[in-house]
């Protein structure tokens, strides 16, 4: 659905979050001169785990801590964002566990 930014409409995307290694895994590609804005994100943690958002290779944030099968599950609705990243960064996640760690973010590039 589009919103907008500044008077230019842009749509709200979608990537996946697939991952079950220790490392720095990039969730969303960098797009030249846009930020990647983040409205929504669900997490679902197989073991007890820390997780650390990145912009690039820069922490958005402390780690944040999740249980074993919990659900993390957030939504701003644009333009309000959970998190954001720099222009022409990655959204990257670095995880502490190697255990499963599935979910969405949703997402529009500004």
């Amino acid at each position: 659905m589009p919103i907008l930014d500044d008077g230019m409409a842009v749509s709200v995307k979608i990537a996946y979050i697939n991952v079950n290694s220790i490392d720095t895994h990039e969730l969303i590609p960098a797009v030249e001169g846009k930020k990647l804005h983040i409205c929504g994100m669900t997490i679902i943690c197989g073991q007890n785990q820390s997780i650390t958002f990145k912009s690039g290779s820069t922490a958005l944030g402390g780690p944040m801590l999740f249980n074993g099968g919990g659900i993390f599950d957030v939504f701003r609705i644009p333009p309000f964002s959970f998190c954001g990243t720099a222009a022409s960064e990655a959204l990257n996640m670095t995880v502490t566990t190697a255990a499963q760690v599935s979910g969405s973010i949703n997402y529009v590039e500004v």
